[in-house]
C-alpha cells in the first residue's frame, strides 16, 4: 500500500485507490457532498486534478481504463472516495467468463429495478443467479449478483439497460456492505418479483 500526503491518498492495490477528504480539503477545491457527481463542473475538475497527481504517485495506468468513483461520507463532514479502476481487458474478461465475483449495479429506483426483473432478456437468466442483495443509499438501491452464467456479457447488458455498473468483485461488495444499509440480505431477486 502506498501513501501519499495530498488528499490522503492511499493506493490500496492495483485497481483501487483510497482518497480521505477532510472538511477543509472539500472546502478548498469546492466539493459539496451532495453534488459529487461527475457531471458537476467542480467535481469533473477535481476528479481530473487527483488522476494526474495519481499518475505521479503510482505505476497505475489510468489512462486506458474505466474509473468507478464511489463517495461516501464521514461523521466530521468530509468524505471517503474509493476509487475502481477496471481496464477495458478487465472487464472484456469478467464479461466472458462465469463469475465467481459479484456484478454490482445501481439502480434509481424501486420501479427501474422491477421493471428490469421483469424484462423477458432477465428471465432467461433467473436461474444462473445463485446469490442476490440489495442495499440502499444515497436514494438509489444497489443490488448485488453472484451467477454461474457463462454468458454474464449478456446477463449484464440485461443489468444495465436499466441500471449502472459500479463494480465489480469482492473487495467493492465490502464497500457496499460498510457503507450502505442492507435490505435483502439473501435471494434479493427472488423476494422482489414475489412483492
Amino acid at each position: 500500500m502506498k501513501r501519499c500526503d495530498i488528499l490522503n491518498i492511499e493506493i490500496l492495490d492495483n485497481h483501487v485507490i483510497k482518497i480521505t477528504l477532510s472538511s477543509k480539503d472539500m472546502e478548498k477545491h469546492g466539493i459539496i457532498y451532495e453534488k459529487i457527481d461527475y457531471n458537476d463542473k467542480k467535481t469533473r475538475q477535481f476528479v481530473v486534478s487527483l488522476l494526474y497527481k495519481l499518475k505521479k504517485l503510482s505505476q497505475i495506468d489510468i489512462s486506458r481504463s474505466k474509473i468507478f468513483i464511489e463517495a461516501f461520507q464521514t461523521e466530521e463532514k468530509g468524505c471517503v472516495l474509493y476509487l475502481n479502476i477496471v481496464s477495458e481487458k478487465t472487464i472484456s474478461h469478467i464479461l466472458k467468463t462465469e463469475t465467481k465475483n459479484p456484478l454490482i449495479t445501481q439502480f434509481k429506483d424501486m420501479q427501474s429495478l422491477k421493471q428490469m426483473l421483469k424484462n423477458p432478456p432477465f428471465q432467461k437468466y433467473i436461474n444462473t443467479i445463485f446469490k442476490s442483495e440489495l442495499y440502499y443509499k444515497n436514494n438509489t438501491l444497489i443490488l448485488i449478483i453472484y451467477s454461474c452464467c457463462k454468458q454474464v456479457k449478456k446477463l449484464s447488458s440485461c443489468l444495465f439497460e436499466h441500471g449502472k455498473l459500479i463494480g465489480f468483485g469482492e473487495l467493492n461488495k465490502k464497500l457496499i456492505k460498510e457503507h450502505s444499509e442492507l435490505v435483502i440480505n439473501n435471494n434479493a431477486i427472488q423476494k422482489i418479483l414475489k412483492s
